[in-house]
């Protein structure tokens, strides 16, 4: 055998080797790129559930704003301010609650809920505006998280909105905004724990419409 054949031999042993690095570096990499999108797939954050809205009225439909559809029982007889001059006994003008259970919402109880209510009478008798209603309203045993202005475009509202935190997780948000004319002032109250989000605020807000200025 003349050494051409014995140095062919010997290449034609070793090419095998040479194709078997780059496959085992793309089997590594393969391996690899599957283990990290596993991890980055466990650490993203679940989607929130979907939520099915529905349009709610007060009684005289001078008011009106979406709310979940399992806040299925609705008050819609008017707004009774616990503060003076009113305490709780005068109607004050179109308001209404929605709850899953409205009788306990607003309480201490664990449930969720929104209230929403229009007037002129706390301004002319009770001299309420947004930044009164910001010091003296308010869930007890919650404490303040914070405010920042209020501006509603869509219904020429601006004012104070802000956050109460309570125990076991519970949150309030709340805005309360007047016209350039401070002839009435507009109240929201939502009332947020799980599985609601802000996403019922955000939605609260998007919706919130005045059809007929209170007297």
């Amino acid at each position: 055998m003349c050494i051409r054949d014995s140095l062919d031999t010997a290449v034609g042993a070793r090419t095998p080797v040479r194709w078997r690095t780059p496959i085992l570096g793309a089997l590594l990499i393969a391996v690899l790129t599957s283990g990290l999108v596993a991890v980055l797939r466990q650490d993203r954050t679940p989607a929130a559930p979907a939520i099915r809205y529905e349009e709610v009225f007060d009684d005289t439909r001078a008011i009106s704003v979406r709310v979940p559809a399992a806040w299925s029982q609705h008050w819609g007889n008017g707004w009774h301010p616990p503060q003076g001059p009113f305490y709780r006994r005068v109607n004050v003008g179109p308001g209404m609650n929605a709850s899953p259970n409205v009788s306990d919402w607003f309480t201490g109880a664990a449930v969720p809920g929104l209230f929403a209510g229009a007037s002129a009478r706390v301004v002319t008798e009770g001299r309420f505006s947004p930044e009164f209603m910001r010091q003296y309203f308010g869930p007890s045993g919650c404490t303040d998280a914070g405010t920042s202005a209020f501006t509603l475009d869509r219904l020429g509202l601006t004012g104070v909105q802000g956050e109460w935190r309570c125990p076991a997780g519970v949150r309030w948000r709340y805005a309360y905004g007047w016209p350039g004319h401070h002839r009435y002032v507009l109240a929201i109250e939502i009332k947020i724990l799980p599985p609601y989000g802000d996403q019922v605020w955000t939605e609260a807000l998007n919706t919130i419409t005045v059809h007929t200025e209170p007297r």
